[in-house]
């Protein structure tokens, strides 16, 4: 099994090389964890099989999620987004997340596949646990807006 600190410091290096190099946004880790989003938020999610198995997630509220797709999108503050684009923008964000992830894993766990981002917008919405699974989140905060990133993993027997 992959120790959980190897993981936090895959999650943590490739939201810091993603943010740096794609969305030009500033990202710090947070001290602590934040508070359950009251308002509407995004979720995208992201499966992944092999000798170990689970999902990764980026939860965020909408306004979180526009400045990152605005920031992708090279938009300016007064363009349209479209809840469309926001929505696929942020799916490539977890996208782009779990394909760093996965690289600096790859000498460990070299079998890993992964599906495609779903992407899911509501209220008090979170990763899913299982019982018998190890978590490992990620605190961020970029431009003002807190961000959890989620890995839910167990070894596949």
């Amino acid at each position: 099994m992959v120790q959980q600190e190897v993981i936090h410091n895959c999650i943590w290096d490739s939201v810091k090389e993603t943010f740096e190099t794609m969305i030009f946004l500033p990202i710090d880790q947070a001290d602590a964890p934040s508070d359950q989003p009251e308002t509407s938020s995004l979720i995208g999610t992201i499966t992944f099989t092999g000798s170990v198995q689970g999902s990764f997630s980026i939860l965020c509220r909408m306004e979180g999620a526009d400045k990152i797709a605005r920031a992708m999108l090279m938009l300016e503050p007064d363009d349209t987004l479209e809840k469309a684009d926001m929505c696929d923008a942020f799916g490539e964000l977890t996208n782009l997340i779990i394909g760093g992830i996965k690289t600096r894993l790859n000498d460990t766990v070299p079998d890993i596949k992964i599906s495609i981002p779903t992407v899911t917008q509501g209220l008090r919405i979170q990763p899913f646990h299982r019982k018998d699974a190890t978590q490992t989140n990620v605190d961020v905060s970029t431009d003002g807006e807190a961000m959890q990133m989620t890995m839910v993993y167990q070894t596949n027997n």
